[in-house]
């Protein structure tokens, strides 16, 4: 489980994201809103009266917001019970958020606390989840300027213009624009934040936008990616599903196994398969989604192309589609366009050259294949970034332009890639540096793919892509036990 923040000034319509976030299920803690409650409270409430002479929020909002200096005295008194009463609520859905002795100065258990298994009513706290959720999430605007921004795995901001958040703030609380415009200045830092929601005003746009970064932030928790491959021609005989039924029977097995993604494939990237026409691609594609979605509509599906054509017909019929790319663009330039334009998420794999062409490039300089794909992602990222692309998740490529031995070089390495602090895939299902490895057939790798998914979430990755889901779910399920023992 992760903890994103989640702010933007006043006006600028964090509550309601996170409001939308609250209604997907995913808990979340009003920083701003439980914090006049511990400020009503002693011991901080005394302190605060003591400080300021005074503990009414008027007085102090006209008070601090007009003098930095104020602010930041208020800041240093009332966030570090904030974050206190924050790893307590945390506490109740993960033990290992929850805080260790002397280690965090625990205030007061948050109003929105589980008590005997029920939920006490707040106003954001409701369909928590009976298990551990992927994430949680704190809403404070002073998530940057206080300096909590530190205590969390990913940050979002939320952005309005000046003009709207004024009229906004103004029609909602009655303020004169020159309180408003006050209280606008004396927030900041929301440019350091890792993403940004835009509002322009409309409700169901960024609902849009919330459903998008709720299916991106739980990549951040190990989930399991299910290949239904709709070719004749995969590289595992197994896998292969071109006829409607054949497919149907796939997805409802793969989800009746718990896989968290379903990955639907029209072109085969093994050496010497036949290539496919951009026609032929789109309708094996468009059937797998129309399939999946008929059967699974609840379940995220990404496709497995590296054409701007596919990408842009998938996300006009799905509008939360996930692009997985091999090429990571380099194959065709319109891809970004494409990807950018849909708004979706990006799965962006190393690899050299084309399928057919790749293991003639597995020559690395002397830093050897995981500093060269650790580089390739420093410039990947910008250059993604660059084009308006912020929710990417990395994929190394193993059995992609590496040999046999690099790709247990770059296993070992994985963890490298954790610090771009993105989801991270790992596609080694049935692959040939585990049949080749051990003198067998992608048939007989099972066991194989098993021992390299585990030791794919010890190094980092988030996502395991994989042809049997039960026997990875299974994998998650041990590994995330074994992690809480640490």
């Amino acid at each position: 489980m992760i903890k994103v923040g989640v702010t933007g000034g006043i006006g600028s319509g964090k509550s309601t994201v996170c409001r939308l976030f609250a209604e997907l299920g995913v808990p979340v803690y009003e920083a701003d809103r439980e914090a006049k409650r511990l400020m009503s409270q002693d011991p901080l409430r005394s302190q605060i009266v003591t400080r300021f002479g005074t503990i009414d929020s008027a007085e102090l909002a006209s008070r601090v917001f007009s003098n930095p200096e104020e602010l930041a005295a208020l800041n240093a008194m009332v966030h570090p019970a904030v974050m206190a009463d924050f790893c307590v609520f945390c506490g109740q859905f993960s033990p290992r958020l929850a805080p260790r002795q002397g280690e965090v100065p625990l205030v007061h258990p948050p109003s929105s606390s589980l008590r005997n298994g029920k939920t006490c009513p707040t106003k954001f706290h409701k369909n928590i989840p009976s298990s551990e959720p992927k994430y949680v999430i704190m809403e404070s605007a002073l998530l940057f300027s206080a300096g909590l921004e530190r205590y969390f795995d990913v940050t979002l901001t939320v952005e309005a213009t000046v003009e709207q958040r004024v009229e906004w703030v103004r029609r909602r609380d009655g303020y004169d624009e020159a309180h408003i415009r006050m209280r606008i200045a004396a927030q900041g830092g929301f440019e350091r934040a890792d993403f940004v929601i835009q509002n322009n005003g409309s409700e169901d746009d960024l609902r849009h936008k919330v459903s998008k970064f709720h299916t991106y932030f739980k990549l951040y928790s190990p989930c399991v990616m299910g290949i239904v491959n709709v070719t004749p021609d995969s590289f595992y005989a197994g896998s292969r599903t071109s006829e409607r039924q054949a497919i149907e029977t796939r997805v409802k097995e793969i989800v009746a196994e718990g896989c968290d993604v379903i990955d639907i494939g029209g072109y085969s990237s093994r050496p010497g398969a036949d290539p496919v026409s951009v026609d032929e691609e789109w309708r094996r594609v468009g059937l797998g989604m129309q399939v999946a979605t008929d059967v699974a509509p609840c379940v995220p599906v990404s496709i497995d192309t590296f054409r701007n054509e596919i990408a842009r017909r998938a996300a006009t019929l799905r509008h939360d589609v996930i692009i997985n790319d091999i090429s990571a663009g380099e194959l065709d330039p319109k891809m970004y366009a494409a990807v950018a334009e849909a708004d979706a998420i990006y799965i962006a794999m190393h690899m050299r050259g084309r399928p057919e062409t790749m293991q003639q490039h597995t020559q690395y300089d002397d830093g050897g294949v995981t500093t060269e794909v650790e580089r390739y992602f420093e410039e990947k990222i910008a250059q993604l970034h660059a084009h308006g692309i912020d929710k990417i998740v990395t994929d190394p490529g193993f059995g992609f332009a590496k040999t046999l031995i690099q790709n247990y070089e770059l296993l070992h390495g994985l963890h490298r890639l954790k610090r771009f602090r993105m989801p991270i895939l790992s596609g080694v299902s049935r692959k040939s540096m585990i049949y080749n490895l051990l003198g067998v057939t992608p048939a007989e790798s099972l066991p194989g793919t098993i021992a390299l998914g585990w030791e794919s979430l010890r190094q980092g990755a988030t996502i395991l892509r994989v042809h049997d889901v039960r026997e990875a779910v299974d994998t998650v399920k041990i590994f995330e036990c074994y992690e809480k023992c640490r």
